[in-house]
């Protein structure tokens, strides 16, 4: 059992727990991104704890008399952050598993089935709720693409280079692929004038582009 740092076992009320197990989700989030910065592995391993997401409601739903226990199946205040904590989940278990890759304990196409998977899942979750005619909105599909994109990235550049032993063209197609279309779509947040109130949080994404 890992450690509970969401309240759900203390008397605390549900915009507390709301708020604890959004601080830890971030604290999980600047975690990675340190380790990017600074090259270790992130210290904050998938195992260390269990605490569950925040509900994907509105804030003022919280509040209510009746307040929810279970995500609404729609866009609301918690969406945007919903899907980045989601994609750091993942882009935590990559970093973990490509040691073990390596040292061949898992298999590349392992993984990047697992990559797709997780495609599949989250964007049949998160895309329906979208309206991309509202700037919120589209900037959340674009955080997303760009950074479940360089999934590929992080699993297939070594191998680019590798001139004793060519990526296959399939790999290379992916590699390249994926790259443009995190350039491409990074274009598009750094031009669209609808999105400039949010230019501040592309900031924190260029570096990895």
């Amino acid at each position: 059992m890992g450690l509970h740092r969401d309240g759900t076992h203390y008397d605390l009320s549900p915009v507390e727990i709301h708020e604890r197990r959004m601080v830890w989700h971030q604290l999980c989030f600047l975690d990675l991104r340190t380790c990017e910065a600074t090259g270790p592995r992130p210290q904050i391993h998938q195992d260390d704890f269990d605490t569950k997401f925040p509900l994907n409601v509105d804030d003022a739903d919280l509040e209510g008399p009746n307040p929810p226990t279970e995500n609404a199946d729609r866009w609301t205040d918690m969406t945007f952050s919903l899907m980045r904590f989601d994609v750091n989940h993942m882009l935590r278990y990559l970093w973990f598993q490509r040691p073990r890759m390596e040292k061949k304990k898992i298999t590349l196409t392992a993984l990047l089935g697992k990559v797709q998977k997780f495609f599949n899942i989250t964007e049949a979750r998160y895309f329906p709720w979208m309206d991309r005619q509202k700037p919120m909105h589209y900037m959340a599909f674009l955080t997303y693409k760009l950074s479940t994109l360089r999934m590929h990235v992080m699993l297939l550049h070594k191998y680019n280079s590798n001139t004793t032993r060519p990526m296959p063209d399939r790999l290379r197609k992916m590699l390249l692929s994926s790259g443009t279309r995190q350039v491409e779509f990074a274009m598009a947040i750094e031009t669209n004038p609808a999105l400039r109130p949010w230019a501040w949080y592309f900031g924190k994404l260029s570096h990895r582009i």
